[in-house]
């Protein structure tokens, strides 16, 4: 695979995510693009536990919504910990949440970075 340009990269950059529930291997996509990512360890735990409780479109129904409190118990990190990881993967584009509300409270959806979506599309 070549190089990429600079327009490449600006492309890529301003390109939107893959939402979750736009196709049905949604949910192993983001997986493996979660495992493949290079984010720090505590980032990644949150995020493969978020992708667990998904279904398989990648939409985390109302009623199976972790809150920091069950991340909390599933990964074993401090509440300020989840809570600035749950930060870093919205700001990543990993995860979207309703403007306004708290992670407590609000549905989270699950998400993919374009970029991580074309590694994941060029290996297939």
């Amino acid at each position: 695979m070549p190089a990429p340009t600079p327009a490449d990269l600006a492309a890529w950059i301003v390109r939107p995510p893959v939402l979750a529930g736009s196709h049905r291997r949604f949910r192993g996509h983001y997986l493996q693009a979660i495992r493949d990512a290079r984010l720090i360890p505590h980032t990644k735990l949150v995020g493969l536990v978020l992708g667990a409780y998904a279904s398989p479109d990648g939409l985390i129904p109302p009623g199976r919504q972790p809150g920091v409190a069950g991340l909390v118990t599933a990964t074993g990190l401090t509440p300020g910990l989840v809570v600035l990881q749950l930060g870093l993967l919205e700001q990543r584009q990993w995860l979207q949440r309703i403007p306004g509300g708290r992670y407590e409270t609000e549905p989270l959806r699950l998400s993919i970075p374009a970029v991580a979506m074309a590694r994941i599309r060029s290996r297939q």
